[in-house]
């Protein structure tokens, strides 16, 4: 891989303040690929731009950051790839983990819009996709009305819209107690869910 500058550490003052948080995400293009960006999050400073590479990119930039100043990062918000979080993991081991909400929430909008074509296969009948996706309350008195009818029809679908839901008013969530307690709520309906795929 080609070495430049933006792959040099962050110098010290930057990341100076205690309890540091970061944040690692990827970015597209149109036309130009895509990059990784590093930024330090409470003064919302960018620290590196670099060629999209998850794995190994990631990992020269991480590598490069002293000790002394590694163990300073308390926290690191990334988006859900699998190779941001385990090489992340890797190289900042005593940070915290953190998922970006609009991942999560994108990642359950995909869930729900997976299980919408499964239900609409088996019966046959057309199940429109807006009315799952949109968050539940910007939708008018006749979506709503439209969403309970498939809801009412489809028992399995309306668990994975319910779900997706609760983890939306658990980002939002106006204190921390409450955030736990929603979070606790939608483990136990999963756990008693008949739907296997929930489960995991």
């Amino acid at each position: 891989m080609k070495e430049d500058r933006q792959l040099s550490p962050p110098r010290e003052e930057e990341l100076r303040d205690r309890k540091v948080r970061l944040g690692i995400d990827e970015s597209s293009f149109r036309g130009r690929g895509s990059v990784i960006s590093v930024t330090k999050l409470r003064r919302r400073k960018w620290l590196a731009v670099m060629p999209d590479d998850p794995q190994e990119t990631l990992r020269q930039f991480l590598i490069k950051i002293p000790g002394s100043i590694k163990r300073e990062i308390e926290e690191v918000c990334v988006d859900i790839k699998p190779a941001f979080i385990t090489t992340t993991e890797e190289e900042l081991p005593e940070a915290e983990i953190v998922i970006d909400r609009f991942y999560m929430i994108h990642d359950a909008n995909r869930q729900v819009d997976e299980a919408r074509p499964i239900e609409q296969e088996a019966t046959r009948k057309p199940i429109p996709k807006h009315l799952f996706l949109k968050a539940e309350e910007r939708l008018t008195d006749k979506q709503r009305q439209g969403l309970d009818h498939y809801l009412t029809l489809y028992p399995s679908l309306r668990e994975w819209y319910r779900a997706k839901e609760q983890l939306r008013r658990i980002y939002w969530a106006e204190s921390e107690e409450k955030a736990r307690e929603l979070l606790f709520s939608l483990i136990r309906c999963q756990e008693a869910s008949d739907d296997t795929a929930m489960n995991d």
